[in-house]
């Protein structure tokens, strides 16, 4: 991982602990604008064939409207638009449009997804159209979520995951958050969050609360009491 010197990640890179020397599997790079958030990304996971995947955000809490993914081996793209609906859901997309683009000439009908969610603005399913559950609800590629207390993913009866969890169109899941593939990180826009140790993984610029000694703390997530507070921005605490 490195950072520039505003202390931002810049870039995160995946290399399996026995292949040291070995050339990263998967690596994410992270552009910001003047307010500090994130404005762009782009993923390079190599096991995946995938060349690139951009975001571009909008606002000053660097909310996607619109991904692209390029898959190099097919040639298929995917353009996923983020839909709004001004500040319901604590501002967060509540529908993603879904185009696919390959080169068999006869691509997929265009469509569009629903996301439901929980007390947090945390994302506990997608639907389709008419309000069925997408895709399966079980397994490795469940479209049903569930969290522990700090955002770590479980199977959606609670208990933890016994294998790795497939992500979902929109990489969105805890607080509504882009989830960084292959590394388990949560991209909050201003400071990148890490779900298993409960902490961020650069420290914080401001001192929102000087009467509450959590504040001080400044690589805490939400004055350690994640079940009440999120952080839209990476950078202050908010209660639904």
């Amino acid at each position: 991982m490195s950072r520039y010197s505003a202390n931002k990640v810049i870039n995160i890179s995946n290399t399996p602990p026995s292949e040291s020397n070995s050339p990263p599997t998967f690596t994410a790079a992270f552009i910001y604008g003047a307010d500090g958030n994130r404005v762009c990304s782009r993923w390079v996971p190599a096991p995946w064939g995938v060349s690139a995947n951009r975001v571009r955000g909008s606002g000053r809490t660097g909310k996607s409207i619109y991904e692209r993914t390029t898959y190099v081996k097919t040639g298929k793209k995917e353009h996923v638009h983020f839909v709004y609906a001004g500040g319901a859901h604590g501002g967060n997309a509540f529908a993603l449009r879904v185009v696919t683009e390959d080169q068999s000439g006869d691509p997929p009908p265009p469509t569009t997804k629903y996301y439901h969610f929980d007390h947090l603005g945390s994302v506990t399913a997608i639907s389709d159209d008419t309000g069925n559950v997408f895709g399966t609800t079980g397994g490795a590629a469940t479209t049903l979520f569930g969290y522990d207390a700090w955002g770590v993913r479980r199977n959606p009866d609670g208990t933890p995951a016994g294998s790795s969890l497939s992500l979902q169109v929109g990489h969105r899941e805890f607080t509504s958050h882009e989830t960084v593939p292959n590394v388990g990180l949560v991209n909050m826009n201003g400071r990148v969050y890490d779900p298993d140790l409960g902490r961020f993984l650069t420290p914080d610029p401001n001192v929102q609360a000087v009467a509450n000694l959590q504040s001080y703390n400044r690589y805490s997530y939400v004055l350690n009491n994640p079940l009440r507070y999120t952080d839209p921005t990476g950078y202050a605490w908010y209660s639904f």
